[in-house]
């Protein structure tokens, strides 16, 4: 039995008055720790990183290598024809070396750069009391930038600091970090 031509009208009029009402609600304001992170793998050790920080999520996408002298630089790669230099951040966070990663992600940053690293898990935004004040001074362990600690997917993740990490990584610019060939 097909719906009749005034069913699907009045149908397509109740979805259009409830899209445009959804805009005439005032938005519900982010309560302090509503904070969202990605939960990723780097190695096998997890970690957390800042949405704020964070202009894409990309899987698989195309590294071309370029010469260097900065170990973690793996190469560059166009985002919406833009290249950017790509660091392994395995390297960046002191772990051993293994399979190329297969996701990266673009931070915001004035000049772009991209962070690879081996496993997203999920997106997730956990409840106030979850963050924890961190176990180490912020930047000891492994190397890493993490400055709290962070409960998400199922364990306690070092949250990465992106800026800090990427200051370290290429101190003068992102583009610094890329020479010539010889």
């Amino acid at each position: 039995m097909s719906a009749s031509h005034d069913d699907i009208r009045a149908r397509a009029e109740a979805l259009r008055r409830a899209f445009d009402d959804g805009f005439a609600e005032a938005p519900t304001p982010r309560r302090r720790g509503d904070e969202s992170y990605l939960a990723i793998r780097v190695g096998d050790r997890p970690y957390a990183l800042r949405v704020r920080d964070i202009a894409g999520l990309y899987a698989d996408r195309a590294i071309v290598p370029v010469p260097s002298d900065a170990p973690a630089l793996l190469g560059v790669a166009a985002f919406r024809g833009v290249m950017a230099p790509v660091f392994d951040l395995r390297v960046a966070l002191a772990q051993p070396a293994g399979a190329a990663p297969a996701w990266l992600v673009l931070v915001h940053t004035p000049e772009p750069v991209g962070l690879a690293f081996d496993l997203f898990e999920e997106h997730f935004t956990p409840e106030q009391h979850a963050l924890v004040a961190p176990a180490a001074p912020p930047g000891s362990s492994n190397g890493a930038s993490a400055s709290r600690i962070v409960r998400g997917a199922g364990e306690a993740r070092p949250i990465v600091d992106l800026a800090g990490l990427i200051a370290k990584l290429a101190p003068r610019s992102p583009a610094s970090a890329l020479r010539k060939a010889p």
